[in-house]
């Protein structure tokens, strides 16, 4: 038993940096102004996935924010997609683009 257990223990190590349980990304998205970004904020903070939300920058156009998430990034954007926000790999940075009619609370 304690030989078999030591193997699995092994294997389980060696596998953790292959499945990234918690991680974060910095996304830029767009907003018509404060008060858009207020709403998406409630909607990104109403995902349970979504550890954290920080704003890292913020103009009339776009908020630039640091999204701390558990699990991987396919749940994570399988969770934008309900909110009607698709999470797009940009250049240097992540973008979130409005899929749909935003759906109201």
């Amino acid at each position: 038993g304690a030989f078999i257990n030591g193997i699995l223990d092994r294997v389980k190590n060696e596998a953790v940096p292959h499945y990234d349980q918690e991680g974060s990304l910095t996304a830029v998205l767009p907003i018509t102004g404060l008060d858009d970004w207020v709403r998406a904020r409630e909607r990104l903070a109403s995902v349970p996935a979504i550890r954290k939300i920080a704003l890292m920058a913020l103009s009339r156009q776009e908020a630039t924010i640091e999204i701390g998430y558990s699990g991987n990034i396919e749940q994570l954007t399988a969770s934008l997609a309900e909110i009607s926000l698709d999470l797009v790999r940009g250049d240097k940075l992540w973008r979130l683009a409005r899929t749909g009619p935003a759906r109201t609370p």
